[in-house]
């Protein structure tokens, strides 16, 4: 497994209710500031965020998705692995 270097960024579908539960969880953690949640279905998402790189918001409103510090991607169940390590 590739090295997580936190705060990591949590890109998720709140109109998902699946996604939505799991974010709340992972919100309800103790996890010192190393956790920053983006809401990609918010009508104020800015897609410039995603400039430069191939991941565009139809991804990450399809599959959860974590970018960490260092700008490396985690997606699916990758990211959620990050993000539950956080508190740690």
């Amino acid at each position: 497994m590739k090295p997580i270097w936190y705060p990591l960024t949590v890109f998720y579908n709140a109109s998902s209710p699946a996604c939505a539960r799991e974010v709340d969880a992972l919100k309800r953690l103790e996890h010192r500031g190393r956790l920053v949640f983006v809401d990609c279905s918010a009508p104020d998402f800015d897609e410039a965020m995603l400039a430069g790189i191939v991941i565009r918001r139809a991804d990450l409103l399809a599959r959860i998705h974590a970018r960490d510090a260092h700008g490396s991607w985690h997606t699916g169940i990758g990211a959620l692995e990050a993000a539950y390590r956080a508190p740690y």
